[in-house]
């Protein structure tokens, strides 16, 4: 009877031997399905390696970056995963792992993302990253969003560098300094190409597409002694084919003093 009991335990101990010998197998084996891609991430442009590069799998929260070199290194699930690479200023690429442990991408560069041009002297508009000065562009619908009754007034927050300090008094001109604590110092302000002495309060906020803000003597220069404060180029809207047909806006506002 002994014998018999011993010989139940011993096929007892061995099933679960077993059982623990195929769960590590099990575990092992999944361990080993993760895929571990490495690569390189290169400009497209003069093919110098990116840093900061986002990759993330596809459908998932797994990612990492670039190192300085444009290295990486990410585990994924499997073979059948689809890594997407995106970096400020070039072009969102993916790319399947497929078999491959080394997936290297040449990024391009999105050019919609950097030509950025403004509007400078005399209605000549340009490329913001090869001007050699200060310069900064609002446009004009953002302001329209919580609507000011002077259009200047609007400008308050929008751009570095520019203090703007509505008037107390009922249609009192707003105090407009570029860089200066002097109220002396005031810009000029340009419509259209055309300098005007204006309190601004004859200009609709509706009427303006955009807004260039130039800054220093070497932007101020473009129009002459007037400007060696600053300028402020104003864009108005202009005639376009709008592909919804005719259209009416209609907004007005009240403004009372005791």
């Amino acid at each position: 009877m002994f014998q018999f009991l011993l010989k139940m335990n011993s096929k007892r101990n061995v099933r679960k031997f077993s059982l623990l010998m195929f769960a590590l197998v099990c575990a092992s084996a999944s361990a080993v399905a993760q895929y571990l891609v490495t690569g390189k991430i290169t400009s497209g442009e003069d093919q110098s390696p990116l840093p900061g590069v986002n990759i993330l799998v596809k459908g998932t929260s797994n990612g990492t970056i670039t190192d300085v070199n444009g290295d990486y290194s990410l585990n994924a699930s499997s073979g059948n995963d689809v890594l997407i690479f995106s970096f400020v200023g070039f072009v969102t690429q993916e790319a399947a792992i497929g078999n491959r442990s080394s997936v290297s991408v040449i990024l391009a560069s999105d050019a919609k993302q950097l030509s950025e041009v403004v509007v400078t002297a005399f209605g000549i508009e340009k490329d913001a990253a090869r001007l050699g000065y200060a310069v900064q562009k609002v446009n004009g619908n953002d302001l329209l969003k919580a609507r000011e009754p002077n259009p200047l007034n609007g400008l308050i927050g929008k751009v570095a560098g520019l203090n703007v300090a509505p008037s107390a008094e009922l249609l009192g001109a707003p105090q407009v300094l570029i860089r200066s604590t002097n109220p002396n110092e005031r810009p000029l302000y340009v419509v259209d190409g055309v300098p005007i002495n204006s309190d601004s309060w004859n200009i609709s906020a509706d009427d303006i597409e955009s807004y260039t803000v130039l800054k220093g003597p070497s932007a101020a220069a473009l129009y002459g002694s007037r400007s060696q404060f600053g300028a402020i180029v104003i864009t108005t809207k202009k005639g376009s084919k709008d592909q919804r047909g005719f259209s009416v806006d209609f907004n007005t506002s009240t403004m009372l003093d005791k």
